[in-house]
């Protein structure tokens, strides 16, 4: 007697044999009729299968689209460096700008480069942290930054944020802001660019930081190109100031101190016998330039300047690049602005408390700790000041 039994639900028949007569189950599916469809089955299964791997992959799609970076919609840059050192933001900023052209993009740093950044409209919005100095770090005003940058994280919310210069307050800030995506410079790729002897120990490369950080979003930035870019009108009212001299005409010599309030700086006397020896012997017009809205530097070098020469007491940012696009040669112990001097084709001389010199082109690095410092100081300029002037022969 036999005993068949058809599942409805799967399609499957089942056969319960006699012990003796045990037949094995079928490897086909059976209809509810009894008709087969094997080859029809496999092909549901093959769609299926299809199916459950087309799925799979446009959930992986998703995945890989959700977490990968996708436009910022607001950028908050930070630059809490002296003035000097934060001239390498401008390019920086121009080729994030360039990059992001729909993106917000905030700016928090010095007052003089938020000046220089506003000129170009290269921001949005600009954070102005007060003045900067390397020399000085006190904590009225690291307090006075920190609320500023406090007070733009709950402004906006922002998706990538650019930390150029770390220092406590920012690092606290950006622990406060909560921001989803912060980028500080890499110092291990800085040792290793030493270690390999790309860059001179103790010597700061043109825009190292700033090339790091860029390159980490894929953006390329060439520092060589000219950092600083004058404004007609700040050079029309220079000009004017100049004519108000004897010697209009005479070749320009910039003056600049960064360190001055710093116990191992250059002394103010060097530049003052500086000052007169190139006075002197080729005929310069001095010009003493102080960082903007600041006069720590002019108010103790123009006492023993030469006679006719021009201090510019907290001058304006805009008024420190048409100076540098002016002169005839730089004198400083500022190696960022002594960069973007050289980028605008001014000569420079850079004051290093290095033991060699080094010389690369129009941008001469001395060391200033040396016995005959300003000797070397005057022969390296009566060299370039000769260059110069036969290129302006030239170019007549």
């Amino acid at each position: 007697m036999w005993k068949s039994k058809i599942r409805h639900t799967g399609l499957w028949l089942s056969i319960n044999a006699r012990p003796t007569t045990e037949t094995p189950p079928l490897p086909f599916p059976l209809l509810p009729d009894g008709g087969v469809r094997g080859l029809q089955t496999d092909r549901q299964c093959d769609r299926h299968q299809d199916k459950k791997l087309d799925l799979s992959w446009r959930r992986a799609l998703c995945c890989i689209i959700r977490f990968m970076p996708s436009e910022p919609r607001a950028i908050l840059i930070i630059d809490s460096a002296d003035f000097g050192t934060s001239l390498a933001l401008l390019p920086a900023m121009r080729a994030v700008r360039s990059r992001y052209e729909n993106s917000f993009i905030a700016a928090a740093s010095s007052t003089g480069i938020c000046e220089l950044i506003g000129a170009e409209s290269l921001a949005n919005d600009l954070v102005d942290l007060g003045l900067i100095d390397s020399s000085t770090h006190t904590s009225t005003r690291a307090l006075k930054r920190f609320i500023r940058l406090i007070r733009t994280a709950k402004r906006m919310r922002f998706d990538l944020v650019l930390d150029f210069s770390p220092r406590s307050e920012t690092r606290i800030a950006r622990w406060l802001g909560a921001w989803p995506r912060t980028i500080t410079p890499s110092h291990p790729l800085d040792l290793l660019e030493r270690l390999a002897g790309r860059l001179p120990s103790g010597v700061p490369s043109s825009g190292s930081r700033y090339k790091q950080m860029l390159g980490q979003l894929g953006i390329r930035c060439d520092f060589d190109q000219p950092m600083l870019r004058p404004l007609r009108e700040e050079s029309d009212k220079f000009e004017k100031l100049l004519e108000r001299g004897s010697r209009d005409s005479a070749p320009l010599l910039a003056l600049f101190s960064a360190e001055a309030r710093k116990p191992g700086a250059w002394p103010i006397q060097r530049f003052g016998e500086t000052a007169h020896r190139l006075s002197s012997n080729y005929g310069v017009r001095v010009v003493a330039i102080d960082a903007p809205y600041d006069k720590s530097f002019t108010s103790r070098v123009s006492e023993i300047l030469p006679g006719g020469s021009i201090s510019l007491k907290t001058p304006r940012a805009a008024q420190i690049v048409a100076v540098l696009a002016r002169a005839s040669l730089l004198v400083t112990d500022d190696p960022g602005l002594a960069r973007a001097a050289a980028s605008m084709g001014t000569p420079a001389i850079e004051l290093s408390n290095t033991n060699g010199p080094r010389d690369s082109g129009i941008h001469r690095i001395i060391a200033g700790s040396s016995a005959n410092a300003v000797d070397r100081l005057c022969d390296a300029a009566a060299e370039l000041l000769r260059q110069s002037r036969t290129a302006t022969l030239f170019s007549l």
